[in-house]
């Protein structure tokens, strides 16, 4: 079985590369705080914004405006972000 590309189709791995890319730039060197204020701004401006805003309403964890999680054990501060691949 082969499969065909649409015309114009999406290269939607260079597109999560791009956008990995662009987070990484964003958040090179800060804090875990800042890192956490970041992803929560996004998540209230980004296109999931209304998304989120239900699950907020429901009281779920982890949701935009939920107390800062613990800061997890694997990650040094000051230690250089690996990229993987």
């Amino acid at each position: 079985m082969t499969t065909k590309k649409a015309k114009g189709s999406i290269d939607c791995v260079a597109m999560k590369r791009a956008i990995q890319a662009r987070i990484a730039e964003d958040i090179a060197g800060m804090s875990w705080e800042q890192e956490v204020a970041y992803y929560r701004q996004k998540a209230k401006t980004g296109p999931l914004a209304a998304f989120w805003r239900e699950v907020e309403g429901k009281g779920s964890a982890g949701a935009p405006g939920s107390s800062v999680p613990a800061k997890p054990k694997h990650r040094r501060s000051g230690s250089p972000r690996r990229r993987s691949r």
